[in-house]
This record gives C-alpha cells, structure tokens and sequence, in this order.
C-alpha cells in the first residue's frame, strides 16, 4: 500500500475474489543521495508487490514519461497497472510531484 501524506489517498494493490492479483501500484522517487547530496542522486524503484515494482522499472524507459520529467531534477511519481495471468500490463502514471530543493 502507498499512503499519500498529500492528499490522504491509499492507493493498494487489487485482487480476485480467489486471492490473485489484478492491480498493482508503485513510486519511482528521484533524490539528492542523503550521504553524498552534492555530487550524486538515487533512484528508487518500490512497488507493493514484483508487478508494480517491474512496471516502474520499465516506465523508467518510456519516452512519454521521460519527456513528462525532464525539467524536474528531483521528483516522485506514482504508477498503477494492471496484472492479467501473473504479468503486469496497461501501466499507467497517476501522478506526478516535484521534490523542492533542500
């Protein structure tokens, strides 16, 4: 589950009446790095579950959602997808924030 401090929103994976999945959700966070914030950065990849995460991952070479983030240095971003017969697919960007300077 994600809990966005923002809006109260919690967005969570979904399920089957039978217990499998059929949504997913995940962040991709790019920041200074805490231990060396002036000559590096993280990016971080975290899904609920191995959909979301894997579905981040590639979102991270979707041109459409690298030319949305281009002029922001640092930012976090939210995708959900839908996961048909244990894969993920149709990924979707929810949101998009800034990370100000700090």
């Amino acid at each position: 589950m994600v809990h966005d401090l923002r809006s109260g929103r919690l967005p969570r994976p979904q399920y089957e009446d039978s217990g499998y999945p059929v949504g997913d959700h995940a962040l991709i966070i790019r920041t200074p790095n805490p231990l060396a914030p002036d000559t590096s950065e993280l990016v971080i990849i975290a899904g609920c579950f191995e959909h979301g995460t894997e579905a981040a991952a590639e979102k991270l070479g979707d041109r459409t959602f690298l030319r949305r983030i281009r002029r922001m240095k640092h930012f976090e971003a939210l995708v959900e997808t839908t996961v048909v017969n244990g894969a993920h697919y149709n990924t979707k960007l929810v949101e998009t924030r800034r990370i100000p300077a700090g």
